[in-house]
């Protein structure tokens, strides 16, 4: 008993230990003694992270899975939990996962209430087989027409049992093992869809029909999208937008789009015949770096813009920075002063210190009524929601249908730092930046160096108010409410701009994405314009090329299409010679792929590059001699495919010209060397 008591307190002590180590390495201060902490965007620390924002409850059980809600009095308990969330952490300073810590920690608790069922003990040096057993049984029991959650959280169990085992701390082994099988949803679903085409008369599964078109923006989604581009009011929704226009040209993850900097562009003007073919297309003389953090265990730092999409990406940058130019500096002013004053400094403040409810409307609040009769009440609501209260609050002798309504300027100021300290935007003077993840580790970003800022509330479009001298980033769950994203329950959590504007699709429902979608889309047009997987996986900030088959929507069709580069047979002109018309096909089996032709040694030895020193034509009509269509000419990856030549910058070396001309880098760390 005595030897099981130390292990306990052994393994508590280690861990205390790993937690104040990280304190120290990220120079923050976080209790190991609080009753709870948040991870994700609402956590502090090196607990902020982006992404979902979950709750590690420590004192007590909740009331999950049908149970009643349990104190957990036991100190030594509250440890071991505290312990355990920090023995799943990583040793490295990489982020904790938001989704297993939370998935975890309920179960802990949940172990709790089962422990004292069982052994009428506390400690959790009693834990046994029958505890889990027991506490598998009441999951079973609130959930049984639930066979997938179930089994998850049997897997969970298993997993901690097997850990409190190593450590060997209880008097017996725990010893379980789940006896649910996993259910495979993605076959469960592609089942139903072929039992409903059945149910049709005479129907059948369409395989040419993609299983999960949902994943894919339809055509009337970008229709709505871009008319939003005329439509939207707000400052808010302009800036989300935009965001969404960003994932959609680059593919970006929803935490790289929005954990990019304003000053992440980054121009390199081409050369050579390079210039002379950007000049023919009448495309940018220059190549555009955005600059960005890779999630995900990515170690990409650099997505280079389509010729044809920089100007796009352009007018999206200038766009934001000019909307967020105001929301930049509060940010830099409360920065300078500590974070101690939340006031501007153009608040209209009397020589007694009060402010006067009318002077507020368009400097600390806007509202739907800001600028209008109305406006008054609507911003003393939106401060009674922060729970800040007026000084003064009485009839007026002059003007009986509104009253004297004045607030104390410090107490003002007070409230304010109350709330953002709450809202764990603030900790001990320092807060309003985002840790970003990349390569396993957290990037510091202060929110005014993020290109995507807004004041708080100012995504909400229902209520229409924004809390001018409180500025953030965008948040995931903001950003997909506004996009009419649904829960887990299939509804949406408020009004969607496409609600709000009115913009349906072909079957009469309101139009609706996520923020992943894009993504998806990019992948698919990557498969479909037959670029190899590797490349896929590169392109996308992949780190596993087995992921590319998650996000490649084709039919059957487009599947059993052989990838080629160049089809010579199909679009050759009549023109060319009966030598060129006889020559043999190129072969485009799987064990014989022109991509990765284009690296090898034979290919290389029939490539004639100009030397620098001689005269090069800049004449491309003679350079790339034949007849081709609009549709070629204005297209350079077109132009390269159809005529077989490329164009070659006299500083390059030859793989990095043919990398480059295709767009092929093959890593990140060769794409940010281009530019150097």
């Amino acid at each position: 008993m005595n030897d099981s008591r130390e292990k306990l307190q052994e393994f508590i002590a280690t861990q205390e230990r790993r937690w104040n180590i990280r304190n120290e390495n990220f120079g923050d201060s976080l209790d190991w003694n609080a009753k709870s902490h948040y991870l994700g965007t609402k956590g502090t620390g090196w607990l902020k992270t982006s992404g979902r924002s979950v709750k590690a409850i420590f004192i007590y059980t909740g009331k999950a899975f049908k149970q009643p809600d349990v104190q957990i009095e036991d100190p030594l308990y509250q440890n071991f939990i505290r312990a355990y969330f920090m023995l799943i952490i990583p040793l490295n300073e990489a982020m904790p996962s938001a989704s297993k810590t939370y998935d975890t920690i309920q179960l802990l608790r949940h172990l709790y209430r089962s422990l004292i069922e069982i052994t009428g003990q506390t400690n959790p040096v009693y834990l046994n087989h029958e505890v889990f057993n027991h506490a598998i049984g009441l999951i079973a029991e609130a959930k049984p027409d639930d066979l997938t959650n179930v089994a998850n959280n049997a897997t969970r169990l298993q997993s901690i049992s097997k850990n409190i085992d190593a450590l060997g701390f209880t008097l017996t082994p725990t010893d379980y093992n789940s006896t649910y099988a996993s259910i495979n949803t993605s076959y469960t679903k592609k089942a139903l869809q072929a039992k409903a085409a059945k149910s049709i008369p005479g129907g059948c599964a369409d395989s040419t029909v993609p299983d999960d078109e949902d994943k894919l923006i339809t055509i009337k989604t970008f229709l709505n999208i871009v008319s939003l581009i005329s439509l939207t009011e707000s400052v808010g929704e302009k800036i989300v937008l935009n965001l969404l226009l960003l994932l959609i040209v680059t593919g970006f993850r929803f935490e790289e789009a929005s954990g990019v900097q304003e000053d992440a562009l980054e121009k390199l003007p081409v050369k050579g015949d390079a210039l002379a073919l950007a000049k023919k297309f009448n495309l940018p003389l220059y190549d555009l770096k955005i600059k960005y953090l890779g999630s995900k265990h990515s170690s990409a730092t650099a997505h280079w813009v389509e010729p044809n999409a920089i100007s796009l990406v352009e007018s999206i940058f200038a766009a934001v920075i000019s909307l967020t130019k105001p929301f930049r500096e509060v940010l830099i002013t409360q920065r300078q002063s500590g974070f101690t004053n939340f006031l501007p400094a153009s608040l209209p403040i009397g020589i007694d210190g009060m402010v006067d409810l009318s002077d507020m409307d368009g400097y600390l609040i806007n509202t739907a009524g800001t600028g209008t009769s109305t406006a008054r009440d609507k911003v003393k609501k939106a401060l009674n929601n922060y729970k800040i209260f007026p000084e003064v609050d009485k009839p007026n002798p002059k003007n009986s249908s509104r009253n004297i309504t004045r607030y104390s300027a410090q107490t003002l100021n007070r409230d304010y730092l109350k709330f953002v300290t709450d809202k764990k935007y603030l900790s001990n003077g320092d807060g309003f930046f985002r840790n970003q993840p990349h390569k396993g580790k957290h990037i510091r970003i202060n929110y005014e160096k993020l290109l995507f800022i807004y004041p708080e509330g100012a995504s909400s479009i229902g209520q229409k108010r924004s809390y001018n001298n409180i500025v953030r980033d965008v948040a995931a769950q903001e950003i997909s409410r506004i996009l009419g994203e649904t829960n887990r329950n299939g509804k949406t959590t408020g009004v969607s701009f496409f609600k709000k504007y009115g913009l349906f699709e072909e079957d009469g429902s309101t139009t609706s994405l996520t923020t992943h979608i894009p993504r998806h889309n990019v992948n698919t047009f990557l498969s479909i314009a037959d670029i190899s997987e590797h490349l896929q996986a590169m392109l996308m900030g992949r780190s596993n090329i087995f992921q590319n088959q998650h996000y490649q929507h084709l039919t059957m069709a487009q599947k059993l299409k052989t990838p080629s580069l160049s089809e010579f047979d199909e679009l050759e002109s009549k023109a060319q010679s009966d030598e060129a018309k006889d020559a043999p096909k190129a072969d485009n089996s799987d064990d014989n792929d022109p991509q990765l032709d284009l690296f090898s040694a034979s290919f290389e030895a029939d490539v004639n590059v100009t030397p620098p020193d001689i005269d090069q034509s800049t004449d491309l009509d003679e350079l790339f001699a034949g007849t081709l269509d609009d549709s070629v000419t204005t297209n350079p990856v077109e132009y390269v495919k159809q005529t077989g030549a490329m164009i070659f910058d006299p500083d390059l070396d030859l793989e990095t010209n043919i990398k480059n001309s295709l767009h092929t880098l093959g890593s990140h760390e060769e794409n940010a060397a281009l530019s150097s």
